[in-house]
């Protein structure tokens, strides 16, 4: 094999030889001269620019290293063939940079002195293919127009054979594209019954383009209308002739239907009740229909080409801006305008307009559809008379159906109720039921209903809230024109006002007999009892303790001070005693009073106080007060034989215009409320209605004077204030006592007793609380006493707050009501885990929640909220305390 350096002198021996050759380096085509190997000899200028080496490198390579390697392989193949015969090839060569173009080579061998050579004509058809490739797409794509277009398309030549179609023709025509390829126009059955053919000789014969449009059947055995335009032409020196067909059965369908529908539309507008007018621009009538002459009175032809006959003088300023308006397209839709009759009557319409447009969308019109609504306006007027007053009535309005469905009610009835009409409509009427009155009660009513009488009573029926009112009813049936009831109305006025003011003044009146009774006697009933009283004590100095008469003398005296003391009791439910009111802090009285209430209740009632820090001032009588509070902790304490708890709490409370009514007398305002709240027995509905009735006591003879509880309420009430009681058998009683708030300062305020806040422990407590704020305090509260305190703001934290700890957790705080898991719950899980755990409870909800739901069970200890720092570290180390001896 020849060096490069060698292959570079032979390649100047043959530039040698060539070097006189005119067209070398002008060439417009790329010129290789290759040795039999494919080894470059020499390259023209026009190779240096194509494929971008320089001279030296380009004579450096072989063929093989200028052609893509996907065309390699066949070079060798196609230089044998050059060198014996000659070859003309196009393939694809590479440049130095990579990037590939097309070629054309022609190739052919020839001897330079003594050696073999392949001398190659090399051309860049880059150009040609391009315009090739845009032959190629501008055939296929208008080959694709045709086969996609949804007409018939067919090419015949002069002796009539189709030479071409598309796919749509076997469509339309009804053949498939083989059968009209082998048929002349002359024998395909559509063209032949119906004169194509002979229209497509023609054509052919004059160069004149024809049309025709003709009905014939498919070879489908489809009826068909065909448009079809014959247009002759020339190619290559030969006429032919291009049939175009489209299928105009739709269209002629189309146009059939329109005129079905024209001849439909004009009957029925002859037939329609409703009146059809249409007006011009100017507003002159074009057409007016037989239902406009039944409604108005003017027979069309006294009206049509005239300005509207039917509106009044009064009225034309609004027709014509009316007919402005519609003229600028804009449509009405149910306008109630009032119109005249030809006799001069006036009635009322409803109009609907909407705009004519000619085909270029031009308004040239409007035509109005007119309802005579007359005797519609009267009923309307009636009935919205009658809604009105059904509607605005203080009775409740109610319409069942037979069956006893709700299907109206008024806004009285959701006044009354507490109810909106959506909750009920559909419902019946028993979900007011109170339960108070027996079945043979409503088997009457019905009874009476449905022999079509009308029916009368008192229903005790209870509003939403469950509260209990009376309402007196009557009921009647409601028949159609054939007699049959259809529904019952039922009118019912609420009497619990009435008959609460009816029972409070029986009340009234008897307390008053009491009080007046009380009043008279005090004055010389206290007179004896001094008397009895001063002799008692002098016979108490004279005779020697120990002795008999000094024991008789003795319990004379506690005689003389119960009766003193009932006479006291009488003048406080009678409101007649002597007060010497002051301003109090309630919580201060509460508190001075624990000791003493914690001796009265005795050991097996746990009591505990709730008293709000922000409590606001009262003015009342500081003896009568306690006597209140004495008198409730007693009451409690007998209604729990067996122990329990008893809970104190004071807070601020408004009282507002919905609580008032049905609380009365109570007034909306400010107020300091005291509940008194026991786990005791609770008290029945027949109980609770004489609870403060004086001398009434549910005790055995001897062990009360019935005299309590109507001490409580005279001193309330003497005070300016209320109480309400709210007991169910076995869950408790409360007592909520409300007195005016007053703004003036409290004449004695004591400091809170802060002996408990020194507590101190060293022990784990896991509080748990969702308000940020609490959980702080709380952990503050107890940091400072020495805690170690864990936190969570919620069950599923601290769950795994407990899991993380791995010493003991002494006690768990935690509130009961919080987001996704109760403390409750939270309790039961950690204690199974940790069954030396103690669990605090601590709500800031009322004792409703926490005692009468049963939320807390009797033994849990509870905290509520707000309490002081104090009633928190006395409380746990309390619980701490005595669960360290329980365990020593």
């Amino acid at each position: 094999m020849t060096r490069s350096s060698d292959r570079r002198n032979d390649g100047k021996q043959i530039d040698h030889a060539i070097a006189h050759s005119l067209f070398w380096d002008d060439a417009r085509d790329i010129l290789l001269i290759l040795r039999d190997d494919g080894r470059i000899i020499d390259g023209n200028r026009k190779a240096v620019e194509s494929y971008g080496y320089g001279k030296d490198e380009l004579l450096s390579l072989c063929i093989h290293d200028l052609r893509d390697p996907a065309t390699v392989s066949l070079v060798d193949e196609q230089m044998t063939v050059a060198a014996s015969k000659g070859i003309l090839f196009e393939t694809v060569h590479r440049r130095r940079d990579g990037s590939t173009f097309p070629v054309e080579v022609s190739s052919r061998g020839a001897t330079i002195g003594e050696e073999k050579v392949l001398l190659s004509i090399i051309r860049d058809i880059t150009s040609r293919k391009e315009a090739e490739r845009r032959v190629s797409e501008t055939l296929e794509f208008n080959q694709k127009i045709i086969e996609a277009s949804p007409l018939a398309i067919l090419t015949y030549d002069a002796s009539g054979q189709c030479v071409f179609t598309n796919e749509a023709t076997g469509t339309i025509i009804g053949a498939s594209r083989e059968q009209i390829l082998r048929q002349n126009f002359r024998t395909i059955e559509p063209f032949r019954a119906t004169g194509v053919a002979d229209l497509a000789e023609e054509a052919l014969a004059t160069g004149t383009q024809r049309r025709i449009e003709f009905h014939t059947v498919s070879s489908f055995g489809k009826e068909v209308w065909l448009d079809t335009l014959l247009i002759p032409f020339t190619t290559s020196g030969k006429p032919h002739l291009l049939l175009i067909c489209a299928d105009m059965t739709k269209r002629r369908e189309a146009e059939e239907a329109l005129r079905t529908s024209n001849e439909t539309l004009e009957t029925l507008i002859r037939a329609a009740p409703l009146a059809i007018v249409v007006f011009d621009a100017s507003g002159i009538i074009q057409l007016w229909t037989p239902a406009a002459e039944r409604m108005f009175g003017w027979a069309a032809e006294e009206v049509t080409g005239k300005f509207h006959p039917i509106v009044p003088k009064e009225k034309k300023d609004e027709f014509r801006a009316l007919r402005e308006t519609a003229m600028q397209g804009k449509t009405f839709t149910g306008r109630e305008l009032r119109r005249r009759r030809k006799d001069g009557s006036v009635i009322d319409i409803s109009v609907s307009t909407s705009p004519l447009r000619d085909v270029d969308g031009r308004i040239t019109g409007i035509m109005s559809i007119i309802t005579d609504i007359t005797e519609r306006k009267k009923s309307e007027e009636t009935l919205l008379r009658l809604a009105t007053a059904v509607e605005q009535s203080a009775e409740i309005i109610m319409i069942t159906g037979v069956k006893g469905d709700i299907q109206y009610v008024n806004p009285a009835f959701e006044r009354i109720t507490g109810y909106h009409r959506n909750e009920v409509l559909g419902k019946n009427p028993r979900i007011l039921k109170s339960g108070r009155q027996d079945p043979s009660f409503y088997e009457e009513l019905w009874e009476t209903l449905k022999r079509g009488d009308v029916w009368s009573g008192v229903f005790q029926n209870l509003r939403k809230d469950g509260t209990l009112y009376e309402e007196e009813a009557v009921i009647s049936p409601v028949r159609d024109g054939s007699g049959e009831v259809i529904n019952y109305v039922a009118a019912k006025r609420d009497v619990t006002k009435e008959r609460r003011v009816e029972e409070q003044l029986r009340q009234a009146q008897k307390m008053e007999a009491v009080g007046r009774l009380a009043g008279g006697i005090a004055h010389d009933f206290n007179n004896l009892l001094t008397a009895i009283t001063g002799y008692s004590d002098l016979l108490l100095l004279h005779l020697p303790e120990g002795d008999t008469p000094h024991r008789e003398a003795l319990e004379i005296r506690k005689a003389s001070d119960r009766a003193a003391a009932l006479t006291r009791q009488l003048l406080a439910f009678s409101r007649r005693q002597v007060l010497q009111p002051k301003v109090l802090d309630l919580n201060q009285v509460v508190a001075n009073m624990e000791k003493m209430l914690h001796r009265l209740i005795g050991e097996d009632v746990e009591l505990i106080t709730t008293l709000a820090s922000d409590l606001g001032y009262v003015k009342a009588d500081p003896s009568q007060i306690e006597q209140v509070i004495v008198n409730l902790a007693v009451n409690s304490r007998d209604a729990m034989p067996k122990g329990g708890k008893l809970i104190l709490e004071t807070t601020n409370v408004e009282l507002d215009e919905n609580y008032a009514t049905r609380h009365e007398p109570a007034q909306p305002g400010s107020y300091v409320m005291l509940a008194v709240t026991d786990s005791g027995c609770g008290m029945d509905e027949a109980t609770m209605a004489r609870l403060f009735e004086p001398f009434f006591t549910t005790k055995e003879v001897g062990k009360g004077t019935g005299l309590g509880l109507a001490t409580v309420y005279g001193i309330v009430k003497q005070s300016g204030g209320y109480i309400w009681a709210y007991s169910e058998v076995g869950h408790g009683t409360t007592f909520k006592v409300y007195l005016p708030r007053e703004e003036m300062v409290a004449e004695q305020v004591e400091e809170e007793d802060t002996s408990l806040y020194s507590s101190e422990g060293e022990e784990t407590v896991l509080v748990v609380e969702d308000e940020q704020m609490v959980r702080e305090l709380v952990r503050e509260i107890l940091s400072q006493q020495g805690y170690d305190v864990l936190e969570a703001a919620r069950g599923a934290e601290a769950l795994e707050v407990s899991e993380r700890h791995k010493g003991p957790i002494h006690l768990l705080i935690t509130d009961v009501v919080m987001p996704g898991m109760a403390g409750p719950e939270l309790a039961r899980r950690l204690t199974a885990r940790r069954p030396a755990m103690k669990v605090l409870f601590m709500s800031g909800y009322t004792d409703d929640a926490i005692l009468h739901h049963g939320v807390l069970e009797p033994g849990t200890e509870f905290l509520q909220k707000p309490f002081t720092a104090g009633a928190l570290g006395g409380k746990v180390r309390h619980m701490l305390d005595v669960s360290r001896s329980e365990k020593a």
